[in-house]
């Protein structure tokens, strides 16, 4: 007798597992723009997580379970509407970050978009960008202390 799951893709909970530090998904297309902004995003305490693909995002979101999806959107990047879609039908409770001109097409519509699914979309952040400029947008999302260290000897 086969089970039926009638909440579609739910996240799955972890008991026992509790985040120390928030986690960050990257997705871009291109290898370099993906490890610059993990690095930058590493520099102010993430534990990040890359995605180069669409298709691959629903297994990202259940392997690393990530706070906040940043979401690079340029001209020959990943399908946004794809990593949207995406994220709906994972129920991802996160943040999502669009970075980009915000001037662009592309941008305003991926917001715009996000906003009607009921995604929580930070403010975009423009391109090019600073540490400072990033700090800001996911400030919210650090922790106000660092996590407890272990004893040493």
């Amino acid at each position: 007798m086969s089970q039926i799951n009638f909440h579609g893709d739910v996240h799955a909970s972890h008991f026992g597992h509790r985040k120390l530090t928030p986690r960050a998904c990257v997705i871009d297309s291109k290898k370099h723009l993906r490890l610059f902004l993990s690095d930058a995003l590493e520099d102010l305490g993430f534990v990040t997580s890359e995605c180069g693909q669409a298709s691959d995002l629903a297994s990202v979101i259940d392997i690393h379970q990530p706070d906040l999806l940043v979401l690079s959107v340029c001209a020959n990047g990943v399908e946004p509407g794809d990593i949207l879609e995406t994220v709906v039908r994972k129920n991802f409770t996160g943040k999502v970050l669009v970075i980009g001109q915000p001037q662009s097409i592309m941008v305003r519509a991926v917001r715009q978009i996000g906003e009607e699914y009921g995604i929580d979309m930070l403010p975009s952040l423009q391109t090019p960008f600073s540490a400072g400029s990033l700090r800001e947008t996911v400030a919210g999302m650090l922790p106000a202390e660092p996590g407890p260290s272990p004893a040493g000897d």
